[in-house]
């Protein structure tokens, strides 16, 4: 049996942690790491979202 991980490690001014996942699929998982990787993009819930990117592209949640 294969068991597929999606890992959070995230860090605030208050405290840090851990998020772990355990899904029994590939496509769920990446399902997930998918949908994390878009909050961390939004500038309402991360820093992240806010970055100037090399290529001029910053994306926006418009």
């Amino acid at each position: 049996m294969k068991v597929y991980i999606v890992k959070l490690d995230w860090s605030t001014e208050d405290g840090n942690d851990i998020e772990l996942t355990v899904y029994g699929t590939y496509e769920k998982a990446y399902k997930k790491f998918k949908e994390l990787i878009s909050n961390e993009m939004n500038p309402d819930n991360s820093w992240v979202g806010e970055l100037e990117w090399k290529t001029g592209f910053r994306r926006t949640t418009e």
